[in-house]
């Protein structure tokens, strides 16, 4: 009795699957720079673009020319050095000065980003933590649509 409970039971499970197609609006992925610089090690700069939630892999990013400025000084290039990272042995950051990252991948606008590691401590005040959709402007179509949104954190 058990085994055809068993048997029963087995074929009332797969003959539960349907296949739904889910038609996808067309996504062109953006460039996604990531960087975190610290006084311990160089900087190294992250490349990729941006992907649906169902997309497995990531773009890696290995033909982009990035330079990093000291404060109005001379840039330094980064090079790629594997999996969309650059960076370069010689950078290392120092607190209180301000570095200016700019990134040129072919065919996308230069990325331009600026920032500095604080000569004092920061005290951490509030930190809430957001999961949801954003509305942000689709590039060169001047519509509006809804980006999911995790743990987008505020401060």
């Amino acid at each position: 009795m058990n085994y055809r409970y068993l048997v029963f039971t087995f074929l009332f499970f797969i003959s539960c699957q349907k296949n739904i197609e889910i038609e996808m609006p067309f996504f062109e992925g953006l460039p996604v720079v990531n960087c975190l610089f610290t006084t311990d090690e160089p900087i190294t700069v992250n490349l990729s673009f941006s992907k649906l939630p169902n997309d497995t892999a990531f773009q890696i990013i290995d033909n982009a020319f990035i330079t990093v400025s000291v404060e109005n000084e001379s840039a330094l290039i980064l090079k790629h050095i594997g999996k969309s990272n650059y960076s370069n042995p010689d950078l290392i950051p120092v607190k209180g000065r301000e570095y200016r990252l700019s990134v040129e991948i072919p065919q996308y606008n230069r990325l331009t980003a600026t920032g500095f590691i604080p000569a004092s401590k920061t005290k951490l005040i509030s930190l809430k933590s957001e999961s949801g959709n954003k509305q942000e402007p689709v590039l060169g179509t001047g519509e509006k649509t809804l980006i999911p949104v995790e743990n987008l954190f505020l401060i």
